[in-house]
């Protein structure tokens, strides 16, 4: 149950970096991911237009 909110967690931070301005890149070196792994939550997020960016 752990690794699921942790989980979440790495990808509502993610989504939210990206609308900031922050290049792939430097999330991938901030919080430890795989270009890939950004990649992919920021193309699935994209693909659903009724997704809103989560607020911290």
């Amino acid at each position: 149950m752990q690794t699921k909110s942790l989980a979440m967690r790495r990808v509502r931070d993610v989504i939210s970096m990206k609308p900031a301005g922050l290049p792939s890149r430097e999330i991938v070196r901030g919080m430890g991911l795989v270009p890939s792994t950004v990649r992919l939550i920021t193309r699935r997020f994209e693909a659903r237009p009724e997704l809103v960016c989560p607020t911290n």
